[in-house]
């Protein structure tokens, strides 16, 4: 009993030390943060002060008050918004400024919100909102990102540029460890840089997506080059929207835009004319072409029709001719037998069926039992 009493007391304490070095003496990395070993005190072989380069990675690390601890920076994709006011903005008013860094409004200067006020090269000035996407480099090591890269039509396409990047280190260092304090920091680095890149565009360039797009990817150039030396790796510069401070600017080159448009729409409708009469021109030859074939085809059709009826008619005449040849022939041959002295017992060898049905009598003015009579009927007088 006093055994299982003393491991009771023994099992408490352990927990309590447990607990005690969980709670004061360890600290956890939450998967969507990175984390950093700040030694505020430094012990040869063992410790220097300072940020450690590398960040670590989520769980449960220790540390020691007053010595070394662990502090943290958003390991998630941030958003910075340049725009006029939270009116505008499709977000709460909750979500401007997040303790986790993940979403912020651009605030430069103190002010209650600020699109990117873009001087263009030929003195006007243009509202621009901009979205800037970013996230925070783990460890120092060799970063890639988009960069312009023209071709021959003079149309931006993505291309990639490398080179060295420093750690989480280098941006708590330099900015702060407070992260709503670190992203003011880079809106004041990020304005000058695009308004250095926008103000190349002219006021009607930024109607034009390639030469828009074009200075885009060379600020994000320009930001990844810089800002990559204190952690920060840059993932997107989004142009949502642009609008003229001088309103008569906008109508003007939208009345552009329409003229040119409408050039556009009539050189279309001119070939869209083209093409139908050249459509036209080639139904109409074929129509021609079919009526063509039609009457060769028709006069074809009464041609052999006609050699039908002429091979019919020869035909015909043959066989009209051969029967008249063969009728000829057997009253040729008929009268030749009918005229020899046997005829008179051939014709009485036939008749004789005959005669027995008659039972007497004269028909016609014929006896039938006077063959001479018969002979001479048959074969004629003449030949007799």
């Amino acid at each position: 009993m006093k055994f299982f009493k003393i491991l009771s007391i023994v099992l408490f304490l352990f927990l309590v030390t447990v607990g005690v070095f969980y709670f004061l003496l360890g600290r956890v990395v939450e998967p969507s943060e990175i984390g950093i070993r700040q030694n505020q005190r430094s012990i040869p072989g063992f410790l220097k002060a300072g940020y450690e380069e590398k960040g670590l990675e989520p769980g449960l690390y220790w540390q020691i008050p007053m010595v070394s601890r662990v502090v943290t920076i958003p390991r998630t994709f941030q958003f910075i918004y340049f725009r006029p006011n939270l009116k505008d903005s499709k977000i709460s008013n909750s979500q401007m400024i997040d303790i986790k860094g993940e979403v912020f409004e651009a605030l430069p200067n103190g002010s209650t919100g600020s699109s990117l006020r873009i001087p263009t090269a030929d003195g006007s000035i243009v509202a621009t909102n901009i979205t800037m996407i970013l996230r925070f480099f783990e460890s120092p090591g060799e970063f890639v990102s988009s960069v312009e890269k023209k071709a021959k039509d003079g149309i931006p396409l993505v291309s990639v540029i490398s080179g060295k990047h420093s750690g989480p280190a280098s941006l708590v260092t330099n900015y702060s460890l407070d992260n709503v304090s670190q992203i003011k920091q880079l809106i004041q680095r990020m304005d000058p840089m695009l308004k250095k890149s926008l103000s190349r565009l002219s006021t009607s360039d930024f109607y034009n997506p390639v030469r828009r797009e074009g200075e885009t990817l060379n600020a994000q150039k320009t930001l990844s080059r810089t800002l990559s030396q204190y952690g920060v790796e840059i993932w997107g510069t989004l142009i949502n929207r642009y609008i003229y401070e001088k309103t008569a600017i906008d109508a003007q080159i939208f009345d552009k835009n329409l003229q040119e448009q409408n050039k556009k729409l009539n050189i279309a409708l001119k070939n869209l004319a083209e093409e139908k009469a050249v459509t036209q021109e080639v139904l109409a030859k074929l129509d021609a072409d079919i009526l063509v074939l039609k009457a060769k085809q028709t006069s074809l059709a009464e041609t052999i029709k006609s050699r039908g009826d002429l091979y019919e008619a020869n035909k015909k005449a043959e066989g009209d001719l051969l029967v008249a040849k063969a009728e000829a022939e057997v009253a040729t041959k008929k009268k030749e037998v009918l005229s020899t002295p046997q005829s008179k017992t051939y014709v009485a060898y036939q008749m004789v069926p005959l005669v027995g049905t008659l039972k007497g009598g004269v028909v016609g003015n014929l006896d039938p039992y006077d063959l001479d009579s018969w002979v001479e009927r048959l074969i004629g007088k003449d030949n007799k």
